[in-house]
């Protein structure tokens, strides 16, 4: 796991690197210590840094309290924290490539199919053959660029308050639709259950971006 070191200007906990400069806003980059990156570099010690178990420098107390947590004494550096967006990003794009698949092996499986044709005048059926596998094919490659552009929106506050929203009128009609399903029984049951399960954790993942967003730096 990379070292990170913190701006003493604007408190952003950024992955130790090249720079010795705050990407935001230019102000010096410090360890957890309370050394300057730039220092160090300019004069760099014999020994390794402080190991741990040494009380934070005071210069260091706003980062601490920035991270969000700091005994006096041991100290830990602040872990990465769960990216939601991330992982809503994840949902997304396991479930084109899973509905991608299901609608080329439907394509292949019911490759074509006969419709009956009546003749106007003389009143005979006949049957006509289509083949459907390219339309299934079609229709697979652009429900996973939906499904692309969906996770890259994903990134976007506004974005996913309307998936938000969207998913949870979503489970409202599957809901609605669990009676029927259990009076037909069949696998409509499973169908309409998994639907429920995965909106379930698509709505439980969006909502935490929201609540727990991404850091800037530490969850990038």
């Amino acid at each position: 796991m990379a070292q990170s070191v913190v701006c003493q200007s604007c408190w952003t906990w950024w992955p130790l690197g090249d720079r010795s400069t705050c990407k935001s806003c230019g102000g010096p980059l410090l360890f957890q210590d309370g050394r300057h990156v730039a220092e160090l570099r300019a004069a760099p010690p014999a020994q390794a840094p402080v190991a741990a178990g040494l009380a934070p420098s005071p210069a260091m107390q706003p980062a601490y309290a920035a991270a969000g947590a700091a005994p006096p004494g041991d100290y830990v550096l602040p872990r990465h924290r769960t990216n939601w967006v991330t992982v809503c990003q994840a949902i997304t794009l396991g479930y084109g490539v899973l509905a991608m698949l299901g609608l080329i092996l439907v394509g292949l499986v019911v490759h074509r199919i006969q419709v009956p044709l009546a003749d106007p005048g003389t009143g005979a059926i006949s049957y006509q053959t289509f083949d459907i596998g390219p339309a299934f094919v079609i229709g697979a490659v652009v429900l996973m660029a939906v499904c692309v552009l969906f996770a890259w929106l994903t990134q976007y506050t506004t974005a996913r308050v309307i998936f938000l929203a969207l998913t949870g009128l979503a489970m409202l009609s599957a809901g609605s639709r669990f009676g029927a399903d259990m009076r037909a029984q069949g696998g409509f049951v499973w169908l309409t259950l998994t639907s429920l399960a995965v909106d379930l954790g698509y709505a439980f993942a969006l909502l935490m971006s929201l609540i727990n967003p991404p850091r800037r730096g530490l969850d990038a």
